[in-house]
């Protein structure tokens, strides 16, 4: 026999497999009309969130799971269920893996790292704070969360090292922690640089028939939610991850050698590559293919900067939860789910016909949990659409309600939500309930403190 703790696995596990089987079939019987039924979808997408959400077995066995629920029962597409393999967020992680995996072997990750420490080495709150800092810079140059994430955590791992600080300990996880939250939350509030951000810039401009300003977009959410939220980040760090240990500042640096051909080519390529994710309102060229096309370089024989064996040796663990994750929101979009979900809060929701400060947080907090079904770049899709029927249920001008649509897809609640942050826990050693706690606890502060901050800002800035 099993271990208990197998055996309970392995009996939720079956239980929600039974529940998906007999919530299709009994939707087959209700509905005989062709096409999937929503309650055997939501069905699949409670099952799937919640073994995320729980950690129940691994990440990429409940994308195999739930790849396979959608199918055997019909409930969409092949196309929309694989959605994700074809995604951009699928390659930019894939690339990203080779390209963090070259920015080690060749010691520039390490060479950058010397470069920061002696800046961030002051004290524990100066390398929380920095490590945070960094994160925030990096969304002003590269345009894609995920392709950020990617390439940060090499840098924070040798910065923790350079800093002398033992592997697993609360300043080292603090500042690994710092950089990928500081890189992908405040990022919601530049317009380029998230793929929420550009889901919505894109609807709206079909459907309004106006483009979205960078700078425009800029003045009305980062104050807010970038600077401000970088802050409370800050503090939150300087909360969760209090070390006992004394600051010992640099270890020993030693003197940097010359730079190696592989580090020269690879800061070429990567120079390239940085300037190509700058100018991509000119050509065009998906920050995806750029990084795809730096990992390639990273491998040809001759030029390359890895070893033969380096595909061989790829986790696919993070490939696979990233297209399930993608793939889930495909899902839901195609069948109807999220719209449903939408009206049904929306139906729900306690708005006075004035308008005013509590439909703000109505409309905040519809975008805010719908972003738990869909995950963030589903809350644009769903919920841009119904921009006008929200206006005029709300009272509040349109360019308002679509503010809370940014206000909610950055607040989020657990991991799962973003890819990039679910890449980052499949690169890292930090646990889900790590990031969990230190989400919830800024969600909560976002809440209370940036969302009143939020509506005074905005309702200055759109008259």
């Amino acid at each position: 026999m099993g271990s208990p703790s197998n055996s309970l696995r392995s009996g939720l596990l079956l239980l929600t497999v039974a529940a998906l089987g007999i919530g299709a079939l009994a939707d087959r019987t209700a509905a005989p009309a062709p096409g999937p039924g929503l309650s055997a979808v939501a069905v699949l997408v409670a099952m799937t969130l919640g073994l995320w959400a729980s950690g129940l077995i691994s990440e990429a066995l409940t994308t195999l799971v739930f790849f396979a629920g959608a199918l055997l029962f019909r409930l969409a597409t092949p196309e929309a269920v694989f959605a994700g393999l074809g995604s951009s967020a699928f390659w930019l992680v894939f690339s990203g893996l080779i390209i963090g995996a070259a920015i080690r072997a060749t010691g520039l990750s390490g060479r950058i790292a010397a470069g920061l420490a002696p800046l961030l080495a002051r004290s524990q709150a100066h390398a929380l704070a920095g490590a945070a800092c960094f994160g925030v810079f990096l969304a002003f140059l590269m345009p894609s969360a995920m392709g950020r994430v990617v390439l940060i955590i090499p840098l924070l791992q040798d910065l923790g090292e350079r800093l002398g600080l033992e592997e697993g300990s609360p300043s080292r996880r603090g500042i690994l922690v710092g950089g990928i939250l500081g890189t992908a939350l405040p990022s919601t509030a530049i317009l380029p640089s998230n793929i929420p951000n550009n889901v919505l810039a894109a609807i709206y401009e079909g459907l309004f028939h106006r483009q979205m300003s960078y700078s425009d977009y800029l003045w009305q959410h980062f104050p807010v939610l970038g600077l401000v939220k970088a802050l409370l980040l800050i503090a939150l760090l300087r909360r969760f991850y209090r070390d006992a240990a004394p600051w010992r500042g640099l270890s020993a640096p030693g003197r940097m050698g010359p730079w190696s051909q592989a580090e020269r080519r690879l800061s070429l390529w990567l120079g390239g590559a940085i300037l190509l994710w700058l100018t991509d309102s000119l050509h065009h060229l998906s920050p995806a293919w750029v990084g795809l096309g730096v990992a390639i370089a990273c491998l040809l024989p001759g030029i390359g900067v890895l070893p033969g064996d380096t595909l061989q040796r790829i986790n696919l663990e993070p490939l696979l939860y990233v297209s399930g994750v993608v793939g889930l929101g495909a899902v839901i979009s195609a069948s109807g789910l999220g719209q449903q979900m939408a009206l049904w809060l929306e139906s729900g929701l306690p708005m006075a016909p004035a308008g005013g400060f509590g439909n703000f947080l109505a409309l905040c907090g519809v975008s805010t949990l719908l972003g738990l079904l869909t995950t963030l770049p589903g809350v644009p899709a769903v919920l841009t659409p119904l921009t006008e029927r929200f206006a005029a249920m709300s009272g509040l001008p349109a360019s308002l309600v679509v503010a809370t649509q940014v206000v909610g897809f950055s607040t989020l609640l657990l991991p799962y939500q973003a890819p990039p942050l679910v890449a980052a826990l499949q690169l890292t050693s930090l646990s889900r309930r790590e990031m969990a706690k230190i989400l919830l606890a800024l969600a909560g502060l976002s809440i209370l403190v940036l969302w009143p901050i939020d509506y005074l800002w905005l309702s200055a800035v759109n008259g």
